[in-house]
């Protein structure tokens, strides 16, 4: 017979104990003094064998509600011939993220399912367990109730497609065992196609799925500043699961100090300001007051310091519309003649303008593809009287070409406002602009991305690989572009791009990058720290910029301070993505299970006595437990009325 837990046997060592107490019975007797003696010879010798047979049936018994016991702790079971008398092979998939704080019946759905787990009779004696984190592989009830009870919550989520391609790396190579996937999770992010497109012929999958009392859930949604002369103003943009939430209370805090309060009000589209003094750094938090999972309800953000783009031009005189767009307080910009060019001053700028020169020497050609690669940006504005062989043996680099000048007038009548450059510049697409006219260009073949484009499609101004080029020269002569609306944006953009300066918050799991204007000691390195998490981001100095770099790590949400040695460099802030926000009550699942695919389970115990039934496994704990209590209550009937 198997067991699903045979090392509870060696409790059969435990039937010595009843075996040596009945042999070894240390009683005492007591002399009884009678007056006649003549029949106690015939009553000695009936209850002397009485007695002998009452306690070898009491062992017997007792002997045997022991073995019965320690039998049923092993779990003996009867399994399918078919399969080579081998129970089936298990492992569960338990999804732990974020959307799994929402409640059920029994509380968070998370911890329900847990408690399902553990408290489970599994056909196997080991079984394999993974959540979006980590992996238990081949772990008994017992271990896996120590590691799952403090199973924490995640911002991450696998796809079904990835549950499956996880499991099916944990199921064993044996093709005569059955092999089965069941599914805990509340399905936020898969949809019935992903879930019937990537089933798996290897093994059958059975899905529990938990569904929310209500998808009931507040969160702050977005945030922005907009700074002033004294202060900043600080909009607060929430969101809601529910249609009808009308309204979230909301608080503002400066580390431990509350700022002020405020309610996200239905009729206000769930939004709100506060003033903030420019005066002192702020670490920021937003906190609102929500029944739903708790993960959300907690914003974080500073404000950034304010780092100027430094900025190079490099022509024949001054330009007064260039010092007029990279104004001081934006800009640090200087001009160079040729002449005066310092060509390793170049790699400590962010922007480098070619204003209207007629030739790039070698050395300078050399220096600008080493500061295009440290992630440098460059601004080239074609001369009239340049040389076009010249600039096409270094733009030919990176597949451009410009062509002789064409003297027909044309008009820039084209934005691509999905371009970094404006992603600030406009609040709404324009198409009623003051449109410019270019009269004298150059054709500009290109397999660059078209930033600004004539009325014809051709390009007016391209970028590619840190390079933007314009295809005609900016001078009053050939264009009157430098007195249009649309040289500032552009320029301006252009500018800004160039530095990514550290954000009011960065998103958790995403790939996320910095220019820091901060140059490392020799060896030395930045760390980033909560006080409780501590870890080292990817750096390198690219044109005396420290760049940073964050993928997967933090993994939690808060204030993180960056470090050199003791000094902080810079705080940052972190938050979770709002995908997990969005708690639905998935109807279109509920409508899904009543189809014909027989893989949805209402709870973990259905799933495994589905399990057992088309494996034909049978446990037969329960028949010794009953058994158990038969022979010790035949054994009591015996103490009690045999003589």
């Amino acid at each position: 017979m198997p067991f699903l837990k045979p090392e509870y046997l060696y409790g059969l060592l435990a039937l010595l104990i009843p075996i040596l107490v009945h042999l070894f019975q240390l009683r005492r007797f007591q002399k009884q003094q009678f007056t006649n003696i003549a029949f106690l010879k015939q009553i000695k010798l009936q209850t002397r064998r009485s007695s002998t047979l009452k306690k070898w049936l009491i062992l017997f018994f007792r002997l045997l509600a022991v073995a019965c016991i320690v039998l049923a702790f092993a779990q003996p079971y009867i399994p399918n011939k078919v399969n080579n008398n081998k129970p089936p092979e298990l492992v569960i998939y338990l999804d732990n993220s974020f959307s799994m704080q929402a409640k059920d019946h029994n509380g968070p759905m998370l911890t329900g399912a847990i408690q399902d787990i553990i408290t489970q009779e599994f056909p196997r004696a080991s079984i394999s367990l993974f959540t979006n984190t980590k992996t238990y592989r081949k772990r008994s009830v017992e271990a896996l109730k120590k590691e799952l009870l403090g199973l924490p919550y995640t911002h991450k989520q696998l796809d079904f497609q990835s549950v499956i391609a996880k499991s099916k790396s944990l199921f064993s190579k044996d093709p005569t065992l059955e092999k089965y996937l069941i599914v805990i999770s509340d399905f936020q992010h898969q949809n019935q196609q992903e879930i019937t497109n990537n089933l798996n012929s290897e093994f059958k999958v059975l899905l529990v799925p938990k569904y929310p009392i209500t998808n009931l859930n507040a969160y702050v949604k977005t945030l922005s500043i907009t700074p002033k002369i004294d202060d900043f103003t600080l909009e607060v943009q929430g969101g809601v699961s529910d249609s009808n939430q009308d309204s979230i209370p909301v608080s503002f805090m400066d580390e431990n100090k509350l700022i002020g309060k405020s309610i996200l009000t239905k009729s206000n589209n769930f939004s709100t300001t506060f003033s903030v003094s420019n005066s002192n750094a702020v670490w920021g938090k937003i906190t609102i007051d929500d029944p739903g999972p708790e993960f959300d309800n907690t914003f974080y953000f500073n404000l950034p310091k304010v780092t100027k783009t430094k900025v190079l031009t490099i022509g024949n005189a001054p330009s007064n519309f260039l010092n007029r767009i990279f104004t001081e307080d934006e800009f640090s910009y200087q001009f160079s003649t040729f002449n005066q060019l310092k060509y390793n001053d170049i790699q400590q700028y962010d922007l480098v303008i070619l204003n209207e020169i007629s030739q790039i020497s070698r050395a300078l050609t050399a220096s600008l593809e080493i500061f295009i690669s440290g992630g440098g940006t460059v601004l080239f504005i074609p001369s009239a009287n340049g040389s076009l062989d010249n600039y096409n043996s270094w733009l030919e680099k990176r597949q451009l070409n410009l062509d002789p000048s064409n003297l027909t007038t044309k008009r820039v009548t084209t934005i691509n406002f999905d371009h970094p450059i404006f992603e600030q510049a406009f609040e709404q697409r324009v198409t009623n602009f003051q449109y410019p006219k270019v009269e004298s260009f150059f054709n500009l073949n290109h397999s660059a991305i078209p930033v600004l484009k004539f009325e014809d499609d051709s390009p007016f101004l391209v970028e590619t690989e840190g390079l933007f080029i314009f295809s005609a020269p900016l001078s009053s002569a050939a264009t009157n572009f430098i007195n249009s609306p649309l040289i500032v944006p552009t320029l301006f953009g252009v500018g800004k791009s160039c530095v990514k300066a550290p954000k009011l918050n960065y998103i958790i799991g995403q790939y996320n990058e910095i220019d820091l204007d901060y140059t490392l000691e020799n060896d030395a390195v930045l760390s980033l720290s909560n006080g409780e998490h501590n870890f080292i981001p990817i750096q390198n100095m690219q044109n005396a910029k420290l760049k940073l770099s964050f993928d997967k790590n933090p993994d939690r949400a808060g204030h993180y301070a960056l470090k050199s040695k003791t000094d902080t460099v810079e705080i940052l802030s972190f938050n979770y993505n709002k995908k997990e926000s969005l708690i639905k009550g998935r109807e279109d699942l509920r409508n899904f299970q009543k189809s014909d695919l027989k893989i949805f389970m209402t709870s973990m115990e259905s799933a495994l006595e589905s399990v057992k039934s088309e494996t034909n496994v049978k446990g037969l704990w329960k028949w010794f437990v009953i058994f158990a209590l038969v022979f010790l209550i035949i054994e009591m009937l015996i103490l009690k009325f045999f003589r």
